[in-house]
């Protein structure tokens, strides 16, 4: 049992019954605030406003107490990774240059060059997903490949939150309008 907090300068894993552990410039994650976590078999993944980072979680230190530093997914360099989801084993990142799958150690893009700030995969249709940033957008797999369908027609607010009920309606907050 462990209370995760996402700071400033890193995330931190907080064992509550052990002492604390901070990631931090010490575990290669410099100059960068850290937005969502998960992890995935033995890797632990941190959306920062410096791209994805990734590290063996069951390693703390190497043979030599040297600590095993984050590396960086390729192509997520630099640029913020807000929301981190597993869909399907995977991972899906929303960032400013758009909503990604990991794939090792490596970003493939759904929709690039477009902003995504949230987004869910939908309970009922799990081939389906709803992302946002200034309008909402379709996401659907067909033939095993996850593409981008279309805009949402006739919604245009900056989303920050999406979430879907148990009757299958999705609720969005912003900052200025609320939910």
């Amino acid at each position: 049992d462990n209370l995760w907090l996402c700071t400033e300068n890193g995330i931190s894993s907080i064992p509550l019954f052990d002492p604390f552990t901070k990631f931090g410039e010490n575990y290669g994650l410099k100059d960068c605030k850290a937005y969502s976590s998960l992890k995935l078999g033995d890797s632990l993944y941190i959306g920062t406003s410096a791209g994805l980072f990734f590290r063996n979680w069951n390693i703390q230190e190497n043979k030599t107490g040297e600590t095993e530093t984050f590396k960086v997914i390729k192509n997520s360099e630099g640029i913020p990774a807000y929301l981190l989801e597993i869909i399907e084993n995977k991972i899906f990142v929303a960032s400013n240059l758009g909503l990604y799958a990991v794939n090792g150690d490596s970003a493939d893009y759904i929709l690039k060059n477009r902003g995504v700030r949230t987004f869910i995969n939908l309970s009922k249709d799990k081939t389906q997903i709803i992302a946002g940033m200034d309008v909402l957008l379709s996401f659907s797999k067909k033939n095993n490949i996850w593409q981008f369908n279309q805009n949402i027609e006739g919604f245009n607010h900056i989303s920050r939150y999406l979430s879907e009920d148990e009757y299958e309606n999705i609720w969005m907050t912003n900052s200025i309008e609320g939910v």
